[in-house]
């Protein structure tokens, strides 16, 4: 770049290789400084960062690709290495530095790492309506939840009445009464059969209360699912039941009247989603999330910390600011990205934490122009993040809530 613009690059890099984390408060790390210009790659042999200009050179030397930067015009971008799907880019929260709020923008669709926790922005509501939905939406499931009761014996007509017959044959499983009416019909939820085929809607809804646990606290609510599979089985319960033109809910809540943001939440140990998290707040107020038994949020995880991070909301948008936690806030990017003039960005992957500084040489006219813009990179930095994790089923069919289409760009 000849006009003597440059990234400097600072790398931090923790030495124990712990589910790709990061001691923010580790005192102890390896540190290294670059100025880049030119089209240069980031490796790490060990603890160790360098630079490289070779396209790949990991399989012969057993380093690790990190980043790739390339200059384009007066900016330059910014490409992760790896085609590992454990290895993802983030962006550390508690270095975005606003004018308002120190803290990520949340957007419908982010994702956040707390610790090894991840969270999804499921939904963003302000102002409700009274005309708000209070059926819990299906975000547990990573398959089709909804049983339509018209539909599974509708191969033939002869058989619709065998198992017509053998619905009055038939008793519920839990009550042992062969009564169905409109409001409490006899249902077939799973692969069971014989006596154990039919079962009264009322009395599978409370079983599932055994199932379906919740904690409210004064700004939060969260809502975890133990297990929705038959006991006998193994087939996995549907959450909504279609019954003619009524869709009934399973599962119930009630959602506030004011502002709220729900997430989801994803432990590493399994690919299905493991609990929902509610906030509401008004206007200034903050809900706190972490492992803490007062928070408004709890998150039982040893890699999170008692008071991990903050939600707030000001000026009718959603926030996330870390809490000096010891493991970071972090929030998912976009395999690339474009660093600008004035960009402060600090990055990390796995256990490797990157400063990227955009600097130019000094004249009056670029002295004036930092000092307009503070040199400092504006809390709104949404652009930079995407809103999947493309690689995992669980985590396409999360994105399936969100809608159709972009589940088709997800995938591409």
């Amino acid at each position: 770049m000849s006009n003597g613009n440059h990234l400097e690059v600072t790398s931090m890099t923790w030495g124990r290789d712990t589910h790709g984390l990061f001691d923010y408060e580790a005192k102890v790390l390896q540190r290294h400084s670059f100025k880049i210009s030119q089209s240069s790659s980031i490796y790490r042999i060990k603890d160790d960062c360098f630079i490289s200009d070779q396209n790949d050179i990991t399989g012969s030397t057993g380093s690790t690709g990190l980043i790739k930067i390339e200059p384009k015009a007066s900016e330059f971008q910014v490409q992760i290495i790896s085609e590992d799907h454990s290895c993802k880019m983030w962006l550390v929260v508690k270095e975005i530095k606003g004018k308002k709020v120190k803290g990520y923008k949340l957007s419908k669709g982010d994702w956040l790492k707390l610790g090894r926790i991840r969270l999804r922005v499921q939904k963003i509501c302000l102002q409700p309506t009274r005309n708000s939905t209070n059926l819990l939406p299906e975000f547990f499931k990573n398959y089709d939840t909804e049983l339509d009761q018209d539909k599974p014996h509708k191969k033939s007509e002869e058989s619709k009445q065998e198992n017509n017959e053998e619905e009055e044959k038939n008793p519920c499983r839990i009550c042992l009464s062969d009564v169905s009416e409109a409001n409490d019909p006899l249902i077939c939820p799973c692969n069971c059969s014989g006596t154990m085929k039919y079962i009264h809607l009322n009395c599978l809804k409370e079983w599932l209360k055994s199932k379906f646990s919740s904690k409210v606290s004064e700004k939060g609510m969260s809502f975890h699912l133990k297990d929705l599979t038959c006991e006998l089985c193994k087939c996995d319960f549907p959450t909504v039941i279609t019954s003619g033109s009524q869709k009934i809910s399973l599962l119930n809540i009630n959602f506030p009247s004011k502002s709220y943001i729900i997430l989801e939440e994803f432990r590493p140990e399994g690919d299905q989603k493991q609990g929902l998290h509610l906030i509401s707040l008004d206007d200034e107020q903050y809900g706190i999330i972490g492992r803490g038994h007062d928070c408004d949020i709890k998150i039982s995880d040893i890699s999170v910390s008692r008071k991990h991070c903050k939600i707030r909301l000001v000026d009718s948008e959603f926030y996330v600011e870390d809490s000096r936690s010891k493991f970071g806030t972090l929030a998912k990017l976009k395999k690339s990205f474009t660093m600008r003039m004035n960009y402060d960005v600090t990055i990390q992957i796995n256990r490797t934490v990157f400063r990227l500084l955009y600097k130019q040489p000094w004249s009056c006219k670029n002295f004036c122009q930092c000092f307009g813009n503070n040199k400092v990179l504006n809390a709104n930095v949404s652009y930079l993040t995407q809103s999947e994790f493309n690689e995992s089923i669980s985590e396409q069919e999360s994105v399936r809530d969100v809608s159709r289409q972009q589940m088709e760009e997800d995938n591409n």
